[in-house]
């Protein structure tokens, strides 16, 4: 209730609308927010009996809630009964205000009280007289007379003015005959028609013929992606409604106009995948939005002509819908340098790693895959000269391509136990004072005590990036010591995103520069140093060198001061350090992914115990470096993915 938005824009706007007033209704098994969420207006809440439900009220930007004589029952689900924590947005400026008064709450974990918000002062005697029953009595009364009813005489609506119910006055017959509404379906380029049939939401259902970053993701919000993989750049979008995820039953059905792959992007707090979607098969493709949200990609395959169903997101709390991204089957074939079209540069790439030119990158190895045979070789690039020079057909199989499985380790490896690590602050090794008065732990002090055996060297420093640790004496013990069927765990990002040289000189790094365009340092025309360059040519190949197998690792989240994961900042180096994985066959642990997980899952009120103090006397928070429980969990995270990526220390895990 209230405009769905919270911007400033917004609350110019709206503050102070709607004014509503709720009262004897009957809320049983509603999955989340009974009575509502409410922003910027007036509210009148009394004399609702709510059971069975997973969250109350949710006071968001300016909201003036009264809240009077309800009967809550059995409020026993994941969501407190008042949600009242302010958000990244402006209801941290505009706080929703509350007050209850008389109002019984039985069978609950929680509690009426607020955690957050200030009293409201509003009262709605102000604007109306009225009549509310005691709490007590709501429960009878609600169920007796809420819902339909056999006839006029048996509701209570004909008797609002004698109960002292106070009414608008506004009983009037419809305008025009009601007639079952006429939905036109939706059509694009690769989508030959998108039958809509949520009759709620296909009014903000539309689609999007080339999708990018910056996109809207909905037709009824604001959000956007603020990174896709480069592979489904372009692709066609089914803009869904965000609200939708508050629907059952089939929403829409799709058909292509050809062969196509259809990507649905779950939100990754979704906690069991769709029954609709049991023939997709998960991705490692992951988007991310400007709400804070990650995408997880499931795909299927579909035939031209073929149709599908999309049905609800079967989850309503704490998420929000899914987004679907259709792409041309053979799409992903020659357009190898991902610059949005196929021309002499891709075939010109092509043959550079054929001839295993130095630092020849790949951004999607999968687009040079002429014959569609899970290999690059020399066929590939002739079939890609002659589709240059005349048309061919390029094979499609019924099934994109799936990614080769290769192991990561040498068929030789032998394993030694030593497991070195290199990072900034949050791996490194404390002592004395620093863990015992700030309880500050790096979480490469506890990654030994997760294996049977093995022995970790930590040579992570506080405050360095990925290239200022190159001057450290460090890095010459690494190259001296680090041998055969040793691990090398690679994490940098916290400190390599403090490009500013003026403010952090020596210290940042760029991601995603252009591999082409840098100098035998690393450097570009503008001096920026490449992020991938550097965790490639100064730590990878060394360790691969040496016989060892280098590990990266992305960048731990940090916490939010509403203790919610704060991790934006690392997305490209996160995403970099995949494409490096992908590209060279490396092991990646995707610690910022997993830690935000983590959080997610735990809830923001459990994440401060995962951080070390500023302080000696425990009055402020340390969001970025963690605490001795929050080394040994990520410490735990990092040690189970070794087992998941099948290298031979994993088997030693705990």
């Amino acid at each position: 209730m209230g405009y769905p938005t919270d911007t400033q824009e917004t609350y110019d706007t709206y503050n102070g609308k709607p004014c509503i007033t709720l009262c004897d209704n009957y809320y049983n098994n509603v999955i989340t927010r009974a009575p509502g969420l409410m922003r910027y207006g007036y509210f009148h809440s009394f004399n609702n009996y709510v059971v069975n439900f997973d969250m109350g009220y949710t006071i968001y930007s300016a909201c003036k809630l009264y809240s009077e004589s309800n009967y809550f029952e059995a409020g026993t689900g994941k969501g407190s009964v008042v949600n009242d924590r302010p958000g990244n947005d402006i209801s941290a400026t505009y706080p929703g205000v509350y007050t209850d008064s008389g109002s019984i709450l039985t069978g609950s974990n929680y509690s009426l009280t607020a955690s957050y918000a200030k009293a409201c002062t509003w009262r709605p005697t102000s604007n109306y007289s009225y009549t509310a029953k005691t709490a007590s009595d709501v429960k009878a009364y609600c169920m007796k007379n809420a819902g339909s009813k056999s006839g006029a005489s048996a509701m209570t609506y004909a008797a609002f003015a004698e109960a002292g119910v106070p009414s608008a006055g506004y009983v009037t017959a419809p305008e025009t005959d009601m007639q079952e509404t006429q939905i036109d379906p939706l059509s694009g380029i690769l989508i030959k028609q998108l039958e809509l049939k949520d009759k709620n939401t296909y009014q903000n259902w539309h689609i999007l013929p080339g999708v990018s970053i910056g996109d809207k993701i909905y037709g009824d919000r604001d959000f956007t992606f603020t990174y896709l993989p480069p592979a489904l750049i372009t692709s066609e979008l089914v803009q869904t409604a965000c609200d939708a995820k508050n629907s059952s039953g089939e929403l829409a059905v799709l058909t292509v106009a050809e062969d196509c792959t259809v990507y649905v992007g779950l939100d990754s707090r979704v906690e069991q995948v769709p029954s609709w979607m049991t023939r997709f098969t998960k991705t490692d493709l992951t988007a991310y939005t400007s709400n804070d949200v990650t995408y997880v990609f499931y795909k299927i395959s579909l035939k031209s002509g073929a149709s599908l169903s999309l049905g609800s997101n079967e989850q309503s709390a704490n998420c929000i819908n899914y987004t679907v991204i259709v792409q041309k089957a053979a799409g992903f074939r020659c357009d190898l340098n991902a610059d949005g079209q196929f021309d002499i540069a891709d075939a010109v790439l092509l043959q550079k790693w054929l001839l295993a030119e130095p630092d020849t990158v790949l951004p999607v190895w999968q687009a040079g895959d002429m014959n569609a045979d899970n290999r690059l070789n020399a066929a590939d690039l002739t079939v890609m000269k002659r589709a240059l020079l005349e048309p061919v057909s390029i094979p499609v199989s019924d099934h994109p391509p799936a990614e080769e499985t290769i192991g990561y380790e040498p068929a030789d490896f032998k394993l030694s136990g030593k497991m070195y690590l290199v990072g900034d602050s949050t791996v490194c090794e404390y002592t004395g004072s620093t863990c015992t008065d700030y309880n500050r732990y790096g979480w490469g002090m506890k990654l030994g005590a997760q294996y049977n055996g093995g022995l970790v060297i930590n040579y992570a420093l506080s405050g360095r990036s990925s290239r200022s640790f190159l001057t450290e004496n460090n890095y010459t013990s690494l190259l001296n010591n680090i041998g055969a069927g040793d691990y090398l765990f690679i994490q940098f990002g916290h400190n390599d995103e403090k490009n500013d040289e003026a403010t952090y000189p020596g210290l940042g790094t760029y991601a995603g520069l252009d591999q082409s365009m840098l100098d035998s340092e690393g450097k570009d025309a503008s001096g920026r140093y490449s992020y991938e360059w550097i965790i490639l040519n100064k730590y990878v190949k060394p360790a691969q060198a040496a016989g060892a197998v280098p590990v990266l690792v992305t960048p731990i989240t940090r916490r939010s001061s509403d203790g919610t994961p704060n991790y934006a900042a690392h997305t490209a180096y996160q995403q970099a350090l995949i494409q490096l994985g992908k590209t060279y066959n490396l092991p990646v642990i995707d610690a910022t992914a997993l830690t935000t997980a983590y959080y997610n899952q735990i809830g923001a009120a459990n994440t401060a115990a995962l951080h070390c103090w500023t302080d000696t006397a425990h009055t402020t928070l340390d969001n970025t470096h963690l605490s001795e429980q929050g080394a040994t969990v990520v410490a735990g995270i990092i040690a189970a993915q070794t087992k998941e990526l099948g290298l031979t220390i994993g088997s030693f895990t705990k």
